[in-house]
């Protein structure tokens, strides 16, 4: 008799499975064909795509329950398509009973046929072969008389064979850390699994370390920048505005000291500074970061290292761009302070 396997059953869920075990079903068969879904074998495909259907599952449910318990279930005429329909994707035949109209009885396909559907049966002959079933399987013996379903079964069980010597195969001559079949079988290395983590990580350091050298690029063009605006703004380095002995123009500490938007705007300019060794440094540390990953002694902390870079460099960059208003700022009060010394300086001259 022909085994049934239920369409639950090649899904690897249970007969009560909602969605959610459904689709996590068909996702556990995604990772253990490497994300092909071309891979993954088509009774098991078929079954989910049935019972991902929340009605499918509940009308094949009912459909079990009738080949258990041999209970019959009535379906009106407009039904019977869809009727025909499910059967023929999930296996199970159907009977009309011969006393109640639009009435059916069902049975899986290991399940015999109802008695009062069945004719005599005439006994056949059958030659016995008294060789290993094993001597049969090799020596192709099993198909000999057997039904097509029978010989499709077999064909099925020939290529899993064949499948699992090819991939025993592989396994002997390729290793565990490089054979397919011994990563479907049983898993990667821990060998092979570290050896992934530290290619991801190399690569994730290569790929950030350019960014970073271009955000340290572009904090250094816009601290130029900063530094030219501020010289012709104010007639001073802003590297030495703050230093010991340094004399800033009358203009500008009358406005620092009569106004407290200058005050502010000078302090956040100074705040804003970067020094060329400050860039350098971490220039130095993202080159040597890249040569480590090319040389492959690397450590997982350069990655951490990398982006913090990144965000540092971003960060001061919005800041020092910030400064223009501060810079405008300071240009028109000097401007107006320079223009009230000049009419000072004229008041006292006049007689």
């Amino acid at each position: 008799m022909v085994s049934y396997q239920t369409l639950f059953e090649r899904m690897g869920v249970e007969p009560d499975a909602d969605d959610e075990a459904v689709h996590a079903a068909m996702a556990v068969w995604l990772v253990r064909c490497d994300g092909n879904s071309d891979a993954i074998p088509r009774d098991v495909a078929s079954a989910y795509q049935f019972l991902a259907v929340p009605t499918n599952r509940q009308h094949y449910r009912d459909l079990l329950e009738a080949c258990e318990n041999g209970h019959s279930l009535e379906f009106a005429p407009e039904q019977h398509a869809s009727l025909q329909m499910l059967c023929r994707l999930t296996e199970i035949a159907a009977y009309p009973d011969l006393h109640r109209k639009n009435t059916f009885h069902f049975r899986r396909p290991d399940q015999p046929a109802p008695t009062w559907l069945q004719g005599p049966v005439e006994q056949p002959v059958v030659i016995r072969d008294d060789s290993s079933l094993l001597w049969r399987f090799m020596t192709l013996r099993l198909f000999r008389g057997a039904s097509p379903r029978r010989k499709l079964a077999l064909v099925f069980v020939y290529a899993v064979v064949a499948l699992l010597v090819m991939g025993g195969i592989e396994w002997a001559v390729k290793g565990r850390d490089r054979s397919r079949f011994a990563t479907f079988a049983i898993g990667s290395s821990p060998a092979a699994i570290e050896e992934a983590r530290n290619r991801a990580l190399r690569e994730s350091i290569l790929t950030k370390k350019p960014a970073a050298e271009a955000v340290i690029d572009s904090l250094g063009a816009a601290m130029d920048k900063l530094k030219e605006d501020f010289k012709r703004v104010v007639g001073m380095d802003i590297e030495k505005a703050d230093a010991s002995g340094a004399e800033k123009p009358r203009a500008l500490d009358l406005a620092i000291i009569r106004s407290d938007s200058v005050r502010e705007a000078w302090t956040s300019l100074l705040a804003a500074r970067i020094s060329p060794d400050e860039l350098e440094s971490k220039r130095s540390t993202v080159q040597a970061i890249g040569r480590s990953a090319d040389s492959g002694r690397f450590r997982a902390q350069d990655e951490e290292t990398l982006m913090q870079i990144i965000e540092w460099g971003q960060g001061r960059e919005a800041t020092v761009q910030s400064q223009a208003q501060n810079i405008e700022h300071l240009r028109v009060m000097l401007a107006a302070e320079t223009f009230d010394m000049a009419g000072s300086d004229q008041e006292r001259s006049s007689p």
